[in-house]
């Protein structure tokens, strides 16, 4: 076994597809499977399901189990050869922070100064991305040393410190009986709650709604033709346009376009996070530093 069979394994559990993967890896598709053939042979028992007629492919739960660790594995790899090349050039050696459009909305600037105020050397690398759910990716993979992310799906699968909580809003058309109200219950909300963007994209976020509307009878359903609607703006003007009914956050309010308006949710409120995490096996010398400093500013 050598890391580009690792390589090549983790990329076809991402692609699900020996293809796709094979361009990703620089190789021929049968090149590809036949690293995966000698992975298997060196493993002793299949990582991946074949189905013929089809190109996709499908980890089997040994697979599946074998990707998570090779994901570290690799990451730890990356960081070797930083550590090795930042002694030896005598540079300080750089910690990658990731930040999501939901991290955006935390006191990240705070605790990042904070850090600085106390290592002022420390060399910081930044990666922005819209979803949480590639930073988090990335984090599992060793691409990444930290980032600030809605927790999502990913509890128990990275560690976490939340640094800023708040409650979700509901937001109406200005025209909406709801709108009568100062707050609106949960379960007024049932026949008419929309999910503003393709559940796929944050699965975790979608369940940890649905844990709450359940409470109270229903499951929110998601919008018909969401797929390209990202950014705030688009989704409150969805509210205005179509007539929907979606969840936001009261940081939307100061942007809330003619024909929208927000309620609290309240019986019960519906919460939502945002936390500073990182892979527990990553030994980054200031990574503790960060979290220490996450930790010991008071969450708002």
């Amino acid at each position: 076994m050598d890391t580009r069979q690792l390589r090549c394994m983790v990329v076809l559990a991402e692609e699900l597809s020996f293809s796709k993967a094979a361009r990703r890896c620089n190789v021929t598709q049968p090149h590809l499977s036949r690293l995966i053939h000698e992975l298997e042979a060196w493993v002793g028992t299949p990582l991946v399901v074949r189905a013929r007629g089809r190109r996709e492919v499908e980890l089997t739960p040994a697979g599946q189990a074998f990707v998570v660790r090779a994901r570290r594995v690799l990451g730890e790899l990356s960081m070797a050869l930083e550590e090795a090349q930042a002694v030896s050039t005598g540079r300080a050696l750089d910690l990658r922070i990731g930040l999501s459009n939901y991290g955006r909305l935390s006191p990240w600037q705070d605790i990042v100064n904070r850090l600085l105020a106390r290592q002022p050397d420390a060399r910081l690398k930044w990666h922005e991305m819209q979803a949480s759910r590639e930073h988090a990716e990335q984090l599992l993979a060793g691409q990444l040393d930290a980032a600030f992310i809605a927790p999502y799906g990913y509890e128990g699968r990275l560690a976490m410190q939340e640094v800023w909580q708040t409650n979700l809003v509901v937001l109406l058309p200005a025209d909406h009986p709801l709108t009568a109200l100062t707050e609106v219950p949960l379960a007024a909300l049932r026949e008419s709650l929309l999910y503003p963007v393709p559940p796929a994209l944050n699965l975790g976020l979608f369940d940890h709604i649905n844990r709450f509307t359940r409470s109270v009878g229903f499951e929110v359903q998601p919008a018909p033709s969401v797929i390209g609607y990202t950014n705030v703006q688009d989704k409150l003007h969805l509210v205005a346009l179509n007539g929907w009914v979606l969840l936001g956050l009261p940081d939307y309010l100061n942007e809330l376009p003619v024909g929208v308006e927000a309620r609290p949710i309240v019986n019960p409120t519906v919460p939502f996070a945002i936390v500073l995490a990182w892979d527990a096996f990553n030994h980054h010398p200031l990574l503790r530093h960060l979290i220490d400093t996450a930790r010991t500013r008071e969450v708002s």
